[in-house]
């Protein structure tokens, strides 16, 4: 029975990267008080909705030089969209990236090319929607690879 009360609780929240992050740097003990929490979830708030304007605002406006570094058009959104998930998990850790995220963050990259419709030098693409929609899955599986791989050396 004693053993039973001694095993400690599954953390629901451990799954989301604030956590990981939070555990792999140590700063869970010393660092993470309430307030810095906070803190630390307003600047990454912050964060996420710079990056939004951001994206919206590139999105809007004629660029007449090419990509940096010869990269594919389509990796640049696909790269974009990767790190509004991140920023999205840490500037929320209370939720994980569940599908209330990928949908708000699919629609904005939809909403985006239908603004691009009514601009002239803009136009609308299904391939940068399906972009976008790839860096989410791609985010969504490499915290799920990391998280199924987390739990294995945590029960080891």
């Amino acid at each position: 029975m004693f053993k039973q009360l001694a095993q400690p609780v599954p953390d629901k929240k451990k799954q989301c990267i604030h956590h990981y992050f939070s555990e792999t740097f140590g700063e869970r003990k010393t660092f993470m008080t309430r307030s810095n929490r906070k803190f630390r979830s307003f600047i990454f708030k912050t964060g996420l909705f710079t990056a939004l304007a951001v994206v919206l605002h590139l999105a809007t406006v004629r660029i007449d030089s090419p990509l940096p570094a010869g990269l594919s058009d389509k990796l640049w959104h696909g790269f974009t969209f990767f790190i509004l998930a991140g920023l999205s998990d840490l500037a929320y850790p209370e939720r994980h990236f569940t599908k209330r995220k990928f949908i708000l963050l699919s629609l904005y990259g939809f909403l985006i090319e239908v603004v691009q419709l009514f601009i002239p030098y803009r136009s609308f693409s299904m391939a940068d929607m399906a972009a976008d929609v790839t860096g989410l899955l791609i985010y969504g599986l490499i915290l799920l690879i990391w998280g199924q791989s987390s739990d294995k050396i945590r029960k080891s």
